[in-house]
This record gives C-alpha cells, structure tokens and sequence, in this order.
C-alpha cells in the first residue's frame, strides 16, 4: 500500500514520480539518477524552480547538464529512445562531478527535475499577477478618511475602466465584424451611453448626491 509521502508525490508530481507512466523520469532516467529522486523531500520540490535558482545559483556546467538532461527526456518522449548518464554529461563534466553535485544533492537534484518554464508559461504567471492587481485597484476606497471623493482615486478608477471597456467592446466588435463586414458600429454612440451609465454607477458606489440648487 502506498504511503502518503508517496501519494502526495504522486498527484503533484506525477510527470516525475508515477511509476504507471511510461514517460514519467522515474522511468526513463538513469538507474543511478533515478534512484535518487526518492530523497526529493516534497518541500524542497514546493519551493519551485524561481526560489531553487536563487537557492543555488547554479554555474554553467550544472546548466548544461539540465539542458542536455531535459533534451534526451524529450527525445525520448518523441522517440522511445533511452539514455544513459554517461549521454547526459557526454563533454559536459566527469562522472564524479554529476554524482557529487546533483545525483547525491537533493537540493540540485530538485532543480533538475523541474523544467524550465517556457515564455509563455512566465507570461501566464505575471499575467495573472497582474490581474490580481487590476482587481486591488478596481476594489480601492473611492473616499478618504474622512469620506470625501477621492479625485485621484476616482480618476485611476475611471481611466482603468475606460481601457477595460474598449478591450471588452473592442472584443465584441471585432466578433461581429467577422460574422458580417457589411455592418457598421457607432463607437461613439456605444461608448458614450456606456461611460454615462458607468459614470452614474460610480456616483452611486461613492454615495454621491446632487446638491439642491440654491432658492
């Protein structure tokens, strides 16, 4: 029966501790690297890639080996074909160097079996980053301490939804523009009824009210 460390280890590292898998590096790695991806602890593999690159701060030489290591993983994906450790440090380092500084190093060894983010993976982490921020921003106090309306706050509250409407609408448009070419949309009449309707939620949110006009 499968103990919890190694159920954790298996739902949240599937891609390297599920022996089920063929692809899996647990299968495919080199007995003499693979043998010790138990002494992994899962906290070390939680810290992930970014904070384990601060950690260690790497040299070229275990660089190169990680490249070369996730390139024969690739391979061997596509391929079938397999590999040996001496093909991971082939003109690389010598045998000592790999066994000393990654294979019996948990630390280094975590940081080689996590593969590097693509630019579109680092893309998604700071896009949805910003998101969160955008939402900060949208939920700010539109009043000071002493319940005045904040202009400054008001003002970065409306240019962010203005910009966040035209992206939405500009959206929707460019839908409609690929169903038909033949339509035309007023942007100025849509607009202008939508910042107004904005505008008027606004006033609402704040708890604006319209001073009575003087007898």
């Amino acid at each position: 029966m499968a103990s919890e460390l190694e159920l954790r280890r298996v739902s949240e590292y599937g891609y390297i501790y599920n022996r089920e898998s063929k692809n899996s590096l647990i299968n495919i790695s080199p007995i003499g690297l693979a043998g010790n991806f138990e002494s992994i602890p899962p906290s070390t593999l939680d810290k992930g890639l970014y904070e384990l690159e601060k950690e260690i701060k790497p040299n070229e030489v275990m660089r190169q080996v990680k490249n070369r290591f996730w390139k024969l993983v690739d391979r061997h994906v596509v391929s079938g074909r397999g590999f040996t450790g001496d093909d991971v440090i082939l003109g690389i380092c010598g045998a000592s160097y790999f066994r000393k500084e990654i294979c019996y190093n948990s630390t280094h060894l975590a940081w080689l079996v996590l593969k590097d983010q693509t630019v579109e993976d680092r893309l998604e982490v700071l896009l949805e980053a910003a998101t969160k921020r955008l939402e900060e921003i949208v939920s700010m106090p539109l009043t000071n301490k002493d319940g005045k309306l904040d202009v400054k706050a008001v003002d970065v509250f409306l240019k962010l939804y203005d910009r966040l409407l035209n992206r939405v609408k500009g959206s929707e448009i460019q839908r409609i523009e690929n169903k038909t070419l033949s339509m035309k949309v007023d942007l100025n009449d849509t607009r202008g009824q939508d910042v107004a309707k904005a505008i008027d939620q606004l006033k609402e949110r704040i708890g604006y009210i319209t001073p009575a006009s003087s007898n």
